[in-house]
């Protein structure tokens, strides 16, 4: 099958959630991503076929429907922004992928999925099975999978499900690496106590937040 690039018309529902999106971003305060701009310029030419245009829906819509409302007094604030830094810098990876300067003509070819990105979904499994111990229990993610897929196929029934699921595996994965990067580097100088637990707190949900969405990344893999 060949995947063409067709126009597509958002809805209201579209719309509104990518309004969602921008008003949570300015609220979270430019929840910062050095890698973000090259996962924009990497997925294309691993979804080879695929019209990102669709698949940028997808994962926008899909990223907003996990971020986690902002707690700024709760005990567990440093967490939900750690999970709210990850969730809205996948959403605007959608976004730059809905709005590219040249965006041109889909390649003539079957869509297929690059080595790059196929090789990450075994090393979720190994994530999950890293951090078991620091992950928040009482979510079933399998759940809120489910919820995820549902909620995209009502809102974009011409979502690209497949390669919705690469993308947002993709770009879980790429993110947890930057945030295991940061979080690496949290006990390094001389930094108060009650901060430095602050930042663990942060890197713990931003690291949930990154296996959440690749976990529902597999699911809509296995489900297309």
């Amino acid at each position: 099958m060949v995947t063409l690039m067709t126009e597509i018309v958002p809805t209201e529902r579209m719309t509104t959630i990518r309004g969602v999106l921008d008003m949570d971003y300015a609220l979270e305060g430019n929840p910062a991503s050095m890698y973000r701009a090259s996962i924009v310029k990497w997925l294309p030419g691993q979804l080879p076929g695929h019209d990102m245009r669709r698949v940028g829906w997808g994962l926008l819509l899909i990223a907003v429907a996990t971020t986690p409302k902002a707690e700024r007094r709760r005990s567990d604030a440093a967490v939900n922004s750690g999970m709210r830094s990850v969730t809205l810098n996948a959403g605007l990876v959608g976004k730059a992928l809905i709005d590219p300067e040249s965006p041109g003509p889909a390649p003539p070819v079957s869509p297929e999925i690059g080595w790059d990105l196929a090789g990450l979904r075994p090393r979720m499994a190994e994530l999950v099975r890293q951090t078991a111990a620091d992950l928040p229990h009482g979510l079933d993610i399998s759940e809120v999978s489910r919820e995820a897929l549902s909620t995209l196929r009502e809102i974009f029934p011409d979502a690209d499900v497949p390669g919705t699921g690469w993308a947002t595996l993709g770009t879980a994965m790429v993110l947890a690496k930057e945030v295991q990067q940061v979080h690496s580097k949290i006990t390094q100088g001389h930094v108060r106590r009650q901060r430095r637990e602050q930042r663990n707190q942060w890197g713990n949900g931003a690291i949930f937040a990154a296996i959440v969405l690749g976990q529902l990344g597999d699911f809509l893999i296995s489900e297309s």
